[in-house]
């Protein structure tokens, strides 16, 4: 039950365990074990054939948090928390899954560990639990794995959940593992990252250290080289060049019909709202269709937005910094759409029964603004389109397009 771990949390920020740990104490052994491979106990593992024996057991600063956490929730006498059953979290970008696959097969047989204790998103059989929140269910997980390896690539460090992954376990100073994809380059890893030591996938010798160092952290015994040697092997034929989204993919007219080899078709249009002799309301619409191999789970749209063009309506949206561009002050505007893209669907990402609105008014002044004959301003709306993996989608459209007055 969950209790005992918050009583042997609660006694040993007291300091109220024994400095020798076995079945005599009374204590449970497999909870003393969960909560030090979790990261919030710290002890001296004495353990024989004769048993378990943990020597100077400490809570660790993760473990006060968690603690203090619980406490601040109000969740300290209930069952109802969890300590995750993953021991190893791997990282990675969709684009790379004929890698994990093989580095998941290699790990499971030369560590012997059960699936139920690996997450990796985007392989059969270790995927989040259906009906799971994807957010909070990640950040337990990213946070409490034992052993973390966060495969690096071109495109798994343009995926926001791996940015994200690799952000959160650097900060919460937990073992995290860089394993860099086929073809890539350590000079890939900047900012914190790049402190780190990064084995390559493409490297025999660097994966026998991967399965010593990850055996070290999970605190488990690794199989003699012969058990798990195959799997090395299919790591290692691998093409070493990865094949990676490239930058050249064009960039979409607003109101063009697909175009060939892009990653995504991106359609802005305007819907009259409300018309008055003053005052002429629209609303924006615009629609993604997905054209990729594979699917995503969500995507960004950042819009920069003239402060020219009064926004009387908006739904979803996080304001940014402002900017100028040909002397027109804009607002960028940003927005999080957490809906799963299949190849050759088409969402409604803002406006019509879409959650995000935006709508905007056109009153004489802006249409002179806008549209007036001497020095008309070029007021644009600028867009960019994030998926996971591939590089941004980038457009304009005229306002000049976007209304009729």
């Amino acid at each position: 039950m969950m209790s005992e771990h918050l009583r042997l949390l609660e006694l040993a920020a007291n300091k109220g365990l024994p400095d020798k740990i076995t079945k005599e104490t009374g204590l449970p052994l497999d909870i003393v074990r969960e909560l030090v491979e979790a990261g919030y106990l710290k002890v001296i593992d004495a353990s024989s054939f004769d048993g378990d024996a943990y020597i100077s057991p400490k809570i660790t600063l993760q473990g006060r948090e968690y603690l203090e956490r619980l406490k601040s929730e109000g969740r300290s006498k209930t069952d109802s928390m969890t300590i995750s059953p993953i021991r190893l979290f791997i990282s990675h970008s969709a684009a790379d899954r004929d890698l994990v696959e093989r580095l998941v097969e290699l790990l499971r047989a030369a560590l012997g560990l059960p699936a139920s204790q690996i997450r990796c998103t985007s392989v059969d059989g270790y995927r989040l639990p259906a009906g799971a929140d994807t957010a909070e269910q990640l950040r337990l997980e990213v946070h409490e794995a034992a052993a973390f390896v966060g495969v690096i690539s071109a495109s798994s460090l343009r995926s926001l959940y791996v940015a994200f992954e690799l952000g959160a376990r650097w900060g919460a100073k937990r073992p995290l593992l860089p394993l860099l994809a086929p073809g890539t380059d350590p000079s890939i890893l900047e900012g914190p990252l790049s402190s780190l030591n990064a084995l390559s996938s493409a490297n025999r010798a660097q994966l026998h250290q991967l399965i010593s160092d990850l055996a070290a952290v999970l605190r488990v015994k690794s199989e003699e080289p012969a058990v798990y040697q195959k799997h090395v092997e299919a790591v290692l034929a691998l093409p070493n060049v990865m094949a990676q989204p490239t930058s050249t993919d064009p960039i979409i007219s607003p109101i063009s019909e697909v175009v060939s080899g892009s990653i995504a078709d991106i359609k802005v249009s305007f819907d009259k709202q409300e018309i008055t002799a003053k005052l002429h309301t629209y609303g924006l619409n615009m629609s993604v269709k997905w054209q990729g191999p594979r699917d995503q789970d969500f995507f960004n749209i950042s819009l920069l937005w003239p402060k020219a063009i009064r926004i009387s309506k908006l739904v979803g949206f996080e304001r940014g910094e402002e900017e100028k561009r040909d002397g027109v002050v804009y607002e960028e505007l940003s927005l999080f759409v957490e809906k799963r893209l299949w190849p050759q669907k088409t969402i409604k990402a803002i406006g019509g029964r879409a959650a995000a609105q935006l709508e905007y008014v056109f009153d004489d002044a802006t249409h002179l603004e806008v549209h007036g004959n001497l020095k008309p301003k070029p007021c644009k709306l600028y867009y960019k389109f994030f998926s996971q993996e591939w590089p941004p989608i980038e457009g304009e459209v005229s306002f000049r397009d976007l209304n009729i007055y």
